[in-house]
């Protein structure tokens, strides 16, 4: 298949999908699909053998409708307000551990 994403709503729902096919659907590349079947993110995978990776068409589609996330419109307490990204755990982590530290002596020359 050339480019699966324009007859993806059309296919049967048991059609089985390589890991290429399915990186089209996702908008992704081959070694990002790897890394969610790694991390147990993603739909279903069937394996076959050793290295045959399947994806069903509807558990695909479950998949991305799980993904969907349905964005509401701003209220007036929202407009203008800026929310800073949150941190990752590990620098969260050691952002708490050093406030709680007294800061360390400087030597003198």
């Amino acid at each position: 298949m050339d480019d699966i994403r324009k007859g993806f709503s059309e296919l049967d729902p048991n059609v089985l999908l390589t890991v290429d096919e399915f990186a089209q659907v996702a908008s992704c590349g081959r070694q990002a699909v790897y890394k969610m079947i790694e991390r147990g993110f993603g739909p279903a995978v069937l394996r076959y053998g050793e290295k045959t990776l399947r994806f069903r068409v509807q558990d695909v589609r479950d998949w991305v409708k799980k993904q969907t996330v349905q964005i509401s419109e701003p209220t007036s307490e929202s407009v203008g307000r800026v929310v800073a990204p949150r941190r990752s755990g590990r620098r969260r982590e050691r952002d708490r551990r050093n406030r709680n530290q007294a800061p360390a002596p400087r030597e003198t020359k």
